[in-house]
């Protein structure tokens, strides 16, 4: 239930991305365009400059992006995730304040990660062990066990069972009886 919490607020985040950068891109194309137009003042000639400064422009903003893609995309994409899926599943204080862990460093993160990752290693454990207990006690030896001690320590005693077997018996034989008729 957690992981579709969080699979559900991640999708609505990236649907909610995606909506914003096609409105940016828009922007950009026609801002461009604007660029172009005013730098040229309708002459043709002028035009072609001004698609090559916009040009230009792409390209510087392509290099800038690509040098520092690790502050500008990875560590803030790291920390966004890291504060989605480890917010609410940190049992220990050591990692519920995750703004005093550096998710900048990916060393800090992936030692985050393999935390997590032994937390769960050690409820599957606790689990597999708890069931392998619960296995050893209902075996069919233990449950004919427990139906015979209920058995005896009830009211029923030998002579009522045998009682309502008879009843029982008498009825399907008169029924059988009346059918034959």
């Amino acid at each position: 239930m957690l992981a579709a919490k969080k699979t559900s607020k991640l999708s609505s985040f990236a649907a909610l991305f995606l909506i914003l950068f096609s409105f940016a891109v828009g922007f950009i194309l026609f801002f461009s365009f604007a660029f172009v137009w005013w730098y040229s003042d309708g002459n043709s000639e002028k035009m072609s400059q001004g698609y090559m400064i916009v040009a230009g422009f792409y390209l510087l903003l392509a290099i800038l992006t690509i040098i520092f893609r690790k502050s500008l995309l990875i560590n803030p994409i790291r920390s966004f995730l890291a504060k989605l899926f480890f917010e609410d599943s940190a049992p220990n204080k050591e990692h519920s304040d995750l703004s005093a862990i550096n998710l900048k460093d990916e060393k800090a993160f992936d030692n985050l990660l393999l935390e997590s990752k032994r937390q769960i290693m050690e409820k599957e454990e606790m689990l597999q062990q708890n069931f392998k207990a619960v296995e050893q006690h209902f075996t069919f030896t233990n449950m004919v066990k427990m139906a015979t001690e209920n058995l005896v320590s009830s009211y029923m005693t030998s002579a009522t069972v045998a009682k309502l077997a008879f009843k029982a018996f008498s009825k399907l034989k008169h029924k059988k009886r009346r059918l034959k008729k």
